[in-house]
């Protein structure tokens, strides 16, 4: 059974707490769950460029804005960052 994990920026600006990154040879299954704004943002840039993450899809909540405008940043950033086979 495959395991994924799940980060969430928390917006008090604590530390959040989550499973031990993978490795390169063996990257950790991740979803980001999002309302991407500029932290989420950040998360997504991140987990596009860690060899220990494997981006698996990118979910998006209203939020910051209402969901449509929170969907299309995610999938504005996805391409910006080169990631547009991640749903």
């Amino acid at each position: 059974m495959a395991s994924v994990g799940l980060f969430r920026l928390p917006s008090s600006g604590l530390t959040p707490r989550i499973a031990p990154f993978g490795s390169e040879s063996k990257p950790l299954p991740l979803i980001i769950d999002s309302d991407p704004g500029l932290d989420d943002a950040l998360a997504i840039a991140c987990a596009v460029v860690r060899p220990e993450l494997n981006l698996l899809a990118v979910t998006s909540v209203g939020g910051n804005a209402d969901v449509h405008h929170c969907t299309e940043n995610a999938l504005r950033l996805l391409h910006l960052y080169g990631a547009d086979d991640v749903p």
